[in-house]
This record gives C-alpha cells, structure tokens and sequence, in this order.
C-alpha cells in the first residue's frame, strides 16, 4: 500500500510541475528592457547568492545592462572563486556596453549622432559612474563562511538596497547535512540564506531610512528589498509542511523531494514573516519557473527529480533568460499602494505586495495551503530565531 501511495504521490508531483511548466507565452512577454521602472536601479547595491550560474549569473548581467537606469554595485556572492571572477567581469563589460548605447541614444535624441566633438564635456558630466561588479565568497552550508561574507560586504558598503537570495540545491547526496548540523537541503536553501540576511539586516535598515514602503504604482516606495526565490516545489512537503524533528541531521526517513519542498516552504514562510515583523524591507518570495539551470545537473535523485531532470525540463523547461524574469521583477516592481491588491496575471498592475509569494511574471497568490498558514509560519520563525540566536556581526 505504501508503494502505491508513493507512486500516486509521485505522479502527482510531475504532473503539476509539468503544468506549472507551460506558463512560457506569459513569461517571454515580459521584457525587463521595457518593464523595469526608470529609477528602480539606479544607484542601488545589489547583492545575489548563488550569482556564478544560472539563474543567479544572468540577473547579475540582466540588472547590470540597463542603460541609464544601473545599480551601483553588484556583488555576486558563491563558493566558487574562479567562476566569480569569471562573473564580475562579464557583468562589468554587460554595464560598459549599456552605458555606451544609452550614451549614443542621448545623442541620437539631441540630434548631434555625427559631432560626437560638441557633446564630449556634456556626456562626461551626465554620464553615470561606472557599475563596480564584485565578488564574495559564500558557502551556505557553513555558519563560519556566512558571517565571513557577512563581514566583508559589511565593511564595503554603506547599505544594501537589494538581496537576492536565489542560491539553492535539489538533488546531491541522499542524506548529508551541512558543517553545523541540519539536513543538507534545509540548511543550505533556507537556515544559511535566513542567516546571511538577518547579518546583512542592518545595512538594508540603513537604505529604508527615509523611504516610504508603500508605492503609488509608479515606482515610489521602491525601499529595500529581499527576493528569496522558492519554487512550486514548496507543494511537496511531508504531511504538515514541516518536520520540524527531521530539520537536524540527515533526515533519510524523508523522501528527498519532500526535503526539498520543505526548504522552499520555509522560505514562502519567512518572508510572510518578515513583512509582518520588518516591514521597513519588503521581503516576497518567487517562483522562477522550471527552468534549464545547474539545478538539475546533479547525478544522484529520486523519480521525481530524474523524470524532471531527463524528460520535462528538457522538453518544456524555460530558458536561463526566461527563468530570471520573475526575480528582476521582484526586485524592481513598483510597491503596491496602500491596501493594494498586487498585480494582474501579467504582472503588469498596482504594485509589490510585502510578504507575497509570486509565480511568473508578478503573479500573486498561487501558493499552497501551507504557504498561508499563520500558525506555521509564526512556529518557523520562533524556531529559526531559536537557533540563530546569538549570531550577530
């Protein structure tokens, strides 16, 4: 009986991911070129975790290739130094190159596109500083590397405008845990990036001072942000959403899919929790879409993640591109307005929701019947404050 329950269960599971796949015409319509509020940027310090692959790497170049609209600083924040490197250079040169077509559209405009002569001292003067991309290294599955990266950006930066907790893991060994002790999946996707985000809280403290959270739908109220990126795996949880007995040590009586789940839920949770306890920062949580990334480069899974892996995610599976959209919109979508309902089904509309969980584009409210319960989240919180405590710069 328990085999055929697995197996249904399974099913299941593939099914609804491979319907959450076919959301590719609503997603290919949203062009960060043209959907990303002048402004929204521009002089921002971004921080991504997981930012040398997929995903992660292309929201760096993507942020940094809007003419005339830049972030300051992008640090690409990973465990690989090399690949970092790799990374902050392509992310300067994606900024050069927007900086030299919006300079050469200012001068189409102006009408002087021949006399480049005539222009020079009025493009040095209006002509933004150049984007400063940088790397930090970062394991998540250490407390140690966290406070280290923590740390360093500490000492850099003045403050943090946005937080792009997007580094994950779904597949690797079937029962791990990471250098302090929780199940490998749990501690890396969620209690790691919790960690780094309660360091770095002071310094996006620093960048509310002053601003207004609530928007009037055309890009003011654009504070401090955190986007945690989830995914619709957070429907595949144990029974009760989280086994809160199973967060320390290798939790093999749990399918490795439902270990998963419950780390996204954890992070659809805490960001409910967060916009209720620190509204100064809006925190919403996205899903991507199913997207071809590294994700699903891992040898070792279950059925679930080798059907994904070897049929779905080929077949209909969005493009790194495609798959970073929701994420730039999170992270630069007007706030809503004061009682605001959001945004429609094209994730044009009133505006972000602080504590809202979205699916592509800027799509509210599609969560799970775990994702919007209070006692649960309040029980996470309590429990990941717990076992932070005394974890401070």
């Amino acid at each position: 009986m328990g085999n055929i329950l697995g197996v249904l269960r399974n099913t299941l599971h593939i099914t609804v991911e491979a319907a959450h796949m076919m959301i590719g015409d609503r997603v290919r319509s949203w062009n960060p070129a043209r959907e990303i509020p002048p402004g929204a940027l521009a002089g921002k310090i971004v921080l991504i975790t997981g930012g040398t692959v997929g995903i992660g790497r292309q929201a760096a170049v993507d942020l940094a290739s809007q003419p005339g609209n830049q972030p300051a600083e992008i640090w690409i924040a990973s465990r690989n130094a090399a690949l970092g490197r790799e990374v902050v250079a392509e992310v300067e040169r994606a900024a050069a190159e927007a900086r030299q077509r919006h300079k050469l559209s200012r001068r189409r405009r102006s009408g002087n596109k021949n006399d480049e002569d005539e222009d020079d001292e009025d493009d040095d003067e209006e002509e933004e500083e150049p984007l400063r991309a940088r790397f930090v290294p970062l394991d998540l599955a250490s407390f140690a590397s966290v406070h280290e990266a923590a740390r360093t950006v500490a000492a850099a930066v003045p403050r943090l405008d946005i937080l792009i907790l997007n580094s994950g893991l779904m597949g690797g060994p079937v029962s791990a845990t990471t250098e302090d002790g929780y199940e490998l999946r749990f501690g890396l996707n969620y209690v790691g990036h919790v960690l780094l985000a309660k360091l770095l809280l002071p310094l996006m403290l620093r960048s509310s001072e002053g601003q207004e959270q609530e928007g009037d739908g055309q890009g003011h109220g654009q504070g401090p942000r955190i986007v945690a990126v989830s995914s619709t795996a957070h429907s595949y949880t144990p029974a009760g959403g989280i086994v809160f007995d199973a967060l320390k040590g290798p939790a093999a009586h749990l399918e490795r899919t439902q270990r998963y789940g419950q780390s996204k839920l954890a992070l659809v949770l805490w960001a409910r929790e967060m916009a209720e306890r620190v509204p100064q920062v809006t925190t919403v949580s996205i899903h991507p879409g199913t997207v071809r990334t590294e994700l699903f480069s891992q040898p070792e899974g279950g059925f679930v993640y080798r059907a994904l892996k070897y049929i779905f995610v080929p077949l209909f599976g969005l493009s790194v591109a495609d798959g970073t959209k929701n994420t730039l919109w999170a992270a630069t979508a007007p706030a809503a307005k004061k009682g605001g309902r959001g945004v429609g089904r094209s994730g044009r509309g009133a505006g972000l929701i602080n504590g809202e969980y979205y699916e592509p584009v800027g799509v509210p409210g599609l969560g799970s019947r775990f994702t919007t319960d209070r006692g649960l989240s309040k029980r996470l919180w309590e429990w990941t404050e717990e076992e932070l405590k005394g974890q401070e710069l």
